[in-house]
């Protein structure tokens, strides 16, 4: 049996981020890489005593981690998912904000994002070393776990109930863009001259570099072997950008390839006509989720939701190499490979 497994960690790049840009007296710049929330974690700051800035906003991704991973035992999401079918959980304002908008994207995409995915999601053990395909009576089996709908939230008391036992809550496909805001808000609060989070799908920036210059991010090409190749950069502040696609984290078995994006109605990776989806808007949480919901939905759909939303713009690289976007994009992102893909009016 063949078996190869890749995760990508670089979704999104942001260009030309260490430079020789002059400082001021009071300005410093800091710049650090760590590995949180089951991705890779790139930060830089410009601010005073940039380096203790910089410390301090992993520590806050990091808090935030530890309350919602459902795979840290004793997290508030650990101790739900223990408490499934049996009693609800009271929570940190974190954890209930967060299980509060995944549950409303739940409902937003129809149900092909669903939180509760987390029964399916270990059975294929993607991105771990007990990766497998299940049984088709196995994922069945799990199936009956995920409904978004058995989500009951207190919001007087903050509790949270699975109402059927053996349901798992995973808010992977969420948390990380809280985790991302809540870091570039204290780098606000801190009157940085700039900075920015990049949390493996999605970055998420603030003021400007150090010489006034906006943050280039790059889109990557789904369909490249090199992490470094983008299709597309876009200039921007105060906003954040995010990625998901089918190249994210996978493995190959006996020559097909089960990437980590579940279909909830399935419980096998979701057969997408999109092999990359992004998201622009001010809200990393949004954005986080949005470019996942793109993805489950398909270019024509994905899109078409992004379009009766305010201050939100989208991208989707389909399998048949052609792009699509949202008109707010077309003036802003700037296309690199037009020589591999083709951008739709």
């Amino acid at each position: 049996m063949e078996k190869y497994r890749k995760v990508v960690v670089g979704l999104i790049i942001v260009l030309s981020v260490l430079g020789c840009d002059a400082l001021g007296e009071d300005i410093q710049s800091a710049h650090d890489t760590t590995y949180m929330m089951g991705t890779v974690v790139q930060g830089q700051v410009y601010a005073p005593q940039a380096e203790e800035l910089l410390a301090e906003g992993f520590a806050v991704i990091d808090r935030v981690e530890a309350k919602v991973s459902k795979n840290i035992e004793g997290s508030e999401i650990d101790k739900i998912n223990q408490a499934a079918g049996k009693e609800a959980v009271e929570v940190s304002e974190i954890t209930f904000e967060i299980v509060a908008a995944a549950k409303e994207y739940a409902q937003l995409s129809g149900g092909k994002f669903d939180p509760t995915i987390g029964p399916v999601v270990e059975l294929w053990g993607i991105n771990t070393e007990q990766e497998r395909v299940p049984e088709l009576e196995e994922i069945e089996e799990q199936l009956k776990l995920v409904d978004y709908n058995q989500i009951e939230l207190d919001h007087e008391e903050q509790t949270v109930f699975l109402k059927q036992e053996g349901m798992i809550l995973d808010v992977g496909g969420i948390a990380k863009g809280y985790a991302a805001n809540e870091a570039v808000a204290l780098f606000k609060a801190r009157s940085a001259k700039g900075g920015y989070v990049n949390m493996g799908g999605g970055v998420t920036a603030t003021g400007t570099k150090s010489n006034g210059d906006l943050w280039r991010i790059g889109i990557k090409d789904p369909r490249s072997d090199d992490d470094g190749e983008v299709v597309g950069i876009v200039e921007l502040t105060d906003l954040t950008v995010d990625t998901s696609g089918d190249y994210e984290r996978f493995f190959f078995e006996d020559g097909v390839r089960y990437h980590h994006i579940m279909d909830p109605e399935t419980g096998y990776p979701a057969e997408s006509d999109v092999m990359g989806a992004t998201v622009i808007t001010t809200d990393p949480t949004e954005a986080d989720v949005l470019a996942t919901i793109i993805y489950l939905l398909g270019a024509e759909d994905g899109l078409e939701l992004i379009r009766g939303m305010e201050d939100v713009d989208a991208l989707a690289i389909a399998e048949d190499q052609k792009i699509y976007m949202t008109d707010g994009l077309k003036d802003k992102v700037e296309i690199v490979r037009e020589d591999k893909y083709q951008v739709q009016e």
